[in-house]
């Protein structure tokens, strides 16, 4: 309820704005020569809006939310980026966005408590399985800006070239233990057993890769910007890429039963190659709901 009270105070506070401000004509509003614009995203507002009223936490203003461009293996959502101008003409303007990716998820599932069932099967005693995902990157996108009207409302047209990095990291840790008792102890899916070498289940501990994800391409993008008064704006765009991903081996960590040691030990296995990805479409990068000063 807290939260949903900020959300209300500062989407009012975004409207009365104009109010506050100087009485200005049209003719007023928007950047001129020389001036500077800094910008912040409103993504995590537009997400937290789309969840409001429905009682779920899966749900978010479509296309406005906006994604990071490792969608496909780096997805998370909301994403977060700063951005700057400098206007070389009252239309033109350089323009750069900083893009960052930083989150933590940990699901936890109740299971078994193998142990406590061995010594009396009618426990219900549960120990928790943990699957960790860590996630680290960021983006960088710099080029021009040609702005469309002088009025309250403004069209944006912009194209840049960006480059972005992202690397995950999930690690898994299990409420029991594996013995030469227990060899294939409960655990929680996703995790799964599988044969590795001489150990017959072996569960995964750790996966990732020896190096980050790449990315390197152009975008187009083509937007929209209500001045809420002459130096504050509101906006959103929508982008068009052209974008090279590459990525590096990835790795998985087991850890299981030797039959032959009769040890507990873990081992490293390469389980997917380095691959490439070459993709044209639309879609969101950086800024898509931002709101800009202008100064």
């Amino acid at each position: 309820m807290t939260m949903r009270k900020y959300i209300y105070s500062l989407l009012l506070g975004l409207l009365t704005i104009p109010a506050l401000a100087q009485e200005s004509t049209d003719s007023q509003f928007g950047p001129v020569a020389g001036e500077k614009a800094f910008g912040v995203t409103l993504n995590p507002i537009a997400s937290f809006i789309g969840n409001m009223h429905n009682g779920t936490a899966n749900n978010a203003l479509g296309d406005l939310q906006g994604e990071s461009l490792f969608s496909k293996n780096y997805a998370w959502i909301p994403n977060f980026s700063i951005m700057g101008k400098y206007f070389l003409s009252d239309n033109t303007a350089l323009r750069a966005n900083i893009g960052f990716i930083i989150s933590n998820t940990n699901n936890q599932t109740y299971v078994r408590d193998d142990e406590a069932f061995f010594l009396n099967s009618f426990s219900q005693a549960k120990v928790i399985d943990s699957d960790i995902t860590k996630r680290r990157g960021g983006s960088l996108a710099i080029g021009l800006e040609k702005r469309i009207g002088t009025g309250r409302v403004q069209g944006i047209v912009s194209g840049s070239a960006v480059y972005g990095f992202a690397k995950t990291k999930r690690t898994y840790k299990y409420g029991n233990a594996i013995t030469d008792i227990n060899q294939a102890p409960t655990i929680a899916t996703p995790a799964n057993y599988t044969a590795v070498g001489a150990m017959p289940n072996a569960r995964p501990t750790k996966s990732f890769t020896a190096a980050p994800a790449h990315l390197a391409g152009i975008v187009g993008s083509f937007g929209a910007e209500y001045f809420l008064c002459q130096k504050a704006s509101i906006g959103t765009e929508v982008n068009v890429y052209l974008v090279h991903e590459w990525t590096s081996q990835r790795y998985a960590e087991y850890e299981g039963f030797n039959i032959i040691s009769n040890e507990v030990e873990t081992f490293t296995n390469t389980i997917s190659p380095r691959s490439t990805t070459t993709e044209f479409a639309t879609g969101n990068v950086g800024a898509n709901l931002f709101m800009n000063f202008y100064f």
